[in-house]
């Protein structure tokens, strides 16, 4: 763990420091929502209140069933839970009035009204009560409201639908599944099981446009800047232009994208936000779609929330995540879950302080912290997992700077396993050569990699070695080396020095040259 390669790439971002997480009573399934000052989450029995600032449970409400989705409406917290169950909450949790639906609620959405998809229908809430606005057996996805429509998906059609109730029309799409469509510039906006994003006419249902995309979608879509961006179930998030429907970018994590995206600023940047499956939280720049920032949970993730200047998550692990962007780092590689074995890892990732002279730390399964002094931007750490025991193994980093030393390390889990095979050494060189030339030789293993910093030895000398090296062959004979790494078999091989037949061969012609010279003149002479 002595090695330390520096990076130095200026990156104008800050990367999320973990402010506070608090540990819930059960998996955290609703996205976070903000009402009367405090982040507002739900679980599968209960609806929290929680303060953004440390994380302390200010209030809690016990529900009838898992909480589907968390409103605040006319000053009042609308909770709706899979049971059919609408809460009315005032500040502190405090219940006005509750309503059963008398079916299971897929989704719910305010407008200049407020509206509940359930399994047989559309509900309107008026008069503080429910009505139902539409009936259907089908399977619904959350209703948005624009003018005086609701759009819906059901099944595999887009219906939009007037305020008394009546079908508009119908667009033949999907099949969907609880996507939010989305409006623009008169255009309905939702994407399909069937990796098609749909463009169509608010006003009459036609079609204007589709983008096939790699990937499902199953949540709704952000809207920005004559921009679309849509996350998919494969893990990767498409920037498409509103007119059109071209794409503009795309960006992959890991995992699948099953929430909507969500828009915010890290450092200097613009991002889109996105929640995935394998329980990390990813940006990626609004512009490139490069991704700039991750941050690791154990449990797949809602759509992040902008709020105060922090980010925050909740996740099915059970914790609520409030992290700042004024300081932190982040770990590229190796990623949350990896195996590694017997060979040197690298660990690359990136770094960010708004205070003077940051460099980062990093240490291993709560060992000792080792400095990576830090100028801007990435940095890149090698170490030797042979000092580690198999089994797990935690990978750690943190800003030290002006201000001090950060307070919650950025922490990924991955296994040191025994039973993953030592890479072998594959060389490309020649087997012989000429005294006076040079031999390159290749190094790479048998994975089709190029081997860095490895160790070669001749006639008892070590040497350093990266991707190849060059040696003069300066006398004739046989030449022995062994190359040697961390995690790597012995690879030894023998080249062939053949003395240089150059001057021989010339000073044979030239005898040949003087002999038949002599010859010449001396039958010339015996002929005159």
């Amino acid at each position: 763990m002595k090695k330390i390669l520096l990076v130095l790439l200026l990156v104008s971002v800050s990367f999320s420091s973990l402010q506070w997480k608090t540990e819930l009573g059960g998996p955290v399934i609703t996205e976070p929502a903000v009402f009367n000052s405090k982040i507002i989450v739900g679980t599968e029995d209960k609806i929290y209140g929680l303060n953004w600032q440390n994380g302390a449970v200010i209030w809690q409400k016990d529900v009838d069933s898992s909480v589907v989705k968390i409103n605040e409406w006319n000053g009042k917290l609308f909770a709706a839970t899979s049971g059919g169950t609408v809460y009315v909450l005032k500040d502190f949790g405090v219940e006005e009035n509750k309503f059963s639906i008398g079916s299971p609620i897929y989704g719910m959405e305010t407008g200049t009204n407020l509206y509940v998809s359930a399994k047989n229908g559309i509900y309107i809430y008026k008069t503080n009560n429910f009505e139902k606005l539409y009936s259907t057996e089908k399977t619904l996805g959350t209703p948005k409201e624009y003018l005086n429509k609701i759009i819906i998906t059901e099944d595999e059609k887009i219906t939009a639908v007037s305020q008394s109730g009546e079908k508009l029309w119908s667009y033949n799409a999907g099949p969907f599944w609880n996507p939010k469509p989305e409006i623009f510039a008169n255009t309905v906006f939702v994407g399909g099981m069937d990796h098609n994003f749909y463009a169509v006419d608010v006003n009459d249902g036609k079609e204007k446009w589709i983008s096939n995309l790699e990937g499902a979608v199953s949540s709704g879509a952000l809207i920005s800047g004559g921009k679309i961006y849509v996350a998919t179930n494969d893990g990767y998030i498409y920037s498409l232009d509103a007119g059109n429907g071209n794409s503009v970018w795309k960006g992959g994590g890991r995992g699948g994208f099953f929430t909507k995206p969500a828009e915010g600023t890290l450092g200097n940047n613009n991002v889109v936000l996105v929640g995935s499956s394998d329980g990390k939280a990813y940006a990626f720049n609004k512009l490139n779609g490069e991704r700039i920032w991750g941050y690791q949970t154990t449990g797949s993730l809602q759509t992040p929330l902008i709020y105060q200047n922090r980010i925050y998550l909740s996740s099915y692990d059970g914790y609520v995540y409030s992290l700042s962007t004024e300081r932190g780092c982040m770990i590229d590689s190796p990623e949350f879950g990896d195996q590694i074995g017997y060979t040197e890892v690298e660990v690359k990732g990136r770094a960010f302080s708004v205070y003077a002279n940051p460099s980062v730390e990093i240490r291993f399964n709560e060992g000792i912290w080792e400095r990576v002094e830090l100028e801007a931007g990435e940095y890149s750490y090698l170490f030797d997992p042979n000092e580690l025991a198999f089994g797990p193994v935690s990978i750690e980093c943190r800003v030290v700077d002006s201000a001090g030393v950060e307070g919650v390390p950025n922490k990924i889990d991955v296994v040191r396993n025994a039973d993953l095979p030592k890479p072998e050494f594959v060389l490309e060189y020649p087997k012989s050569v000429n005294k006076g030339e040079t031999i390159e030789i290749e190094v790479e293993n048998d994975l089709g990699e190029t081997v860095k910093d490895f160790s070669y030895t001749i006639e008892g000398k070590t040497y350093k070695g990266s991707g190849s090296i060059s040696l003069d062959a300066k006398s004739a004979g046989k030449v022995e080396i062994t190359f040697s790494k961390t995690g790597y078999a012995d690879k030894k091989i023998s080249i062939t020095v053949n003395e240089d037949i150059t001057l021989y061969i010339v000073g044979g012609i030239v005898v040949l040259i003087v002999a038949a010279t002599g010859a010449y003149f001396l039958i010339w002479k015996k002929k005159r």
